[in-house]
């Protein structure tokens, strides 16, 4: 009826596009700040995690590892340009293939669920919201029963 549209009109608006503006406007992704929780959560090390997500290469995080994120800065943004020199580095420290085909692997999922959530509209979590979502997510994994 003629009420209950005008009832409708009045509330505040969350329609796809406006989420993905507002994602747009945010400085992580959702999906980012969801996996930096977990993993803050499992590491037990929140600064260490925001450090390197704030600059990988002034963080505490150990140099086998930044070699790694390193190496996956380039899947994000140059995958068409990998070459075996760029996985030189990783045998270096000590990754062998299976890692870098898992790192490989869960940097493309990632991308592609970071897309899907953004072009979706996702709703976007308090900081604490994603804490509590990465203490659940550590303890019991994405299953949901």
């Amino acid at each position: 009826t003629g009420s209950d549209a005008s009832a409708r009109s009045d509330q505040p608006r969350n329609t796809r596009a406006d989420r993905r503006v507002h994602l747009r406007r945010q400085p992580l992704s959702i999906l980012t700040e969801a996996h930096a929780a977990v993993a803050a959560e499992l590491l037990g090390d929140e600064e260490l995690v925001k450090g390197v997500i704030g600059n990988l290469e002034t963080s505490a995080l150990d140099e086998k590892h930044k070699a790694l994120f390193r190496f996956v800065g380039k899947v994000n943004h140059q995958s068409h340009a990998i070459t075996p020199a760029d996985m030189q580095p990783l045998y270096d420290v000590g990754w062998d293939d299976e890692a870098i085909y898992f790192a490989i692997t869960v940097c493309a999922l990632f991308n592609f669920y970071n897309r899907w959530v953004d072009a979706t509209g996702g709703h976007p979590l308090s900081e604490e919201g994603h804490r509590e979502g990465g203490k659940r997510t550590a303890k019991h994994g994405d299953v949901r029963k």
